[in-house]
């Protein structure tokens, strides 16, 4: 009897979950974000900062060679823009990466992995010409960094 009375609690419970998660839907009207572009499209006020985190997951595996190389590497990535003027603003780019690979070497099987702070870029973005209307934008600025 208590496994019958744990399972209808269950189906309450999820039941009631669904009903608010359906409420929560019905009652949004829009969602607005920043699309997923490049770092030199974030748009940066004149002297302000702006902050963007990026987390990256990249695996390849499934290696049909006798290596059977399975390699996965999960990176979080630091982007700090500040606007100089309203046309020039100057970005960092720090990458944080975790990686790890496992491979059979000889018949026995291996992990390597390695982790830590990957190369840093600055780069520079001045705009030439911009022009946006509702819904759309359209941008000509050349960009150089290191």
């Amino acid at each position: 009897m208590s496994s019958f009375l744990q399972a209808i609690k269950g189906l309450c419970f999820n039941i009631i979950w669904s009903t608010v998660l359906m409420a929560g839907c019905l009652c949004v009207r829009s969602v607005s974000a920043a699309p997923i572009t490049f770092n030199t499209a974030l748009p940066v006020a004149s002297g302000e900062f702006i902050f963007r985190e990026q987390f990256v997951l990249d695996q390849s595996g499934h290696d049909p060679s006798a290596l059977s190389r399975d390699r996965l590497a999960i990176a979080a990535v630091s982007v700090l823009g500040y606007g100089i003027t309203s046309k020039l603003a100057l970005f960092g780019v720090v990458p944080y990466v975790n990686t790890r690979l496992k491979v059979t070497t000889n018949g026995v099987r291996q992990t390597r992995r390695a982790e830590g702070l990957g190369d840093m870029s600055l780069f520079t973005r001045y705009t030439i010409f911009q022009d946006d209307a509702p819904g759309r934008t359209f941008r000509i600025a050349p960009f150089a960094g290191l």
